[in-house]
């Protein structure tokens, strides 16, 4: 039985009460899961999911928590813009976990994607967000500032008590 659904720019992604996720489409970079870059249908992705997400050309899940209360976030897909918040290829056509910076007792709680990018929301109102433009919309100084640090991988952060700075146009 289907619990939930994501789309991106040719891909699908369900998620099933079991915590499957099945994906369907485009193949190109990886994002419906698979090694060989063709349309491909899949219902082995992904398990133990919570919650499923879809950006442009890749996709997200957020696990259940684990028997120690973990949960982890898993991305695949292209990672161009390093959307996947992981560093290595361009191409990562399996799910891989996110080595998210959290701090003690944090852990992700919701999750969103689109275009190029990736942002989950952590249980003390973190927003983490990877992929394009995002060091833009990253933590790193005081109310007025609207640039900051960036980490590694694209992974940047935002306090849930700042207002987010709109991008730069070029």
């Amino acid at each position: 039985r289907a619990v939930g659904a994501a789309a991106g720019a040719y891909h699908s992604l369900l998620l099933l009460s079991d915590g499957r996720v099945c994906a369907f489409g485009d193949n190109l970079y990886g994002q419906v899961g698979r090694a060989a870059p063709t349309r491909a249908d899949a219902c082995d992705v992904a398990s133990g999911v919570e919650q499923i997400a879809a950006g442009e050309l890749h996709s997200a899940a957020l696990t259940a928590p684990g028997s120690e209360g973990r949960r982890a976030l898993l991305t695949w897909g292209s990672n161009a813009n390093l959307q996947l918040g992981r560093t290595g290829a361009l191409v990562a056509p399996t799910a891989g976990e996110v080595p998210l910076q959290l701090r003690p007792g944090e852990h992700p709680t919701s999750l969103s994607a689109g275009g190029y990018r990736t942002a989950v929301v952590t249980s003390i109102g973190r927003l983490l967000l990877m992929g394009r433009d995002t060091a833009v919309l990253a933590d790193g100084g005081d109310e007025d500032d609207e640039e900051g640090e960036g980490g590694e991988a694209g992974v940047h952060e935002r306090s849930g008590r700042r207002r987010l700075a709109r991008p730069p146009h070029r």
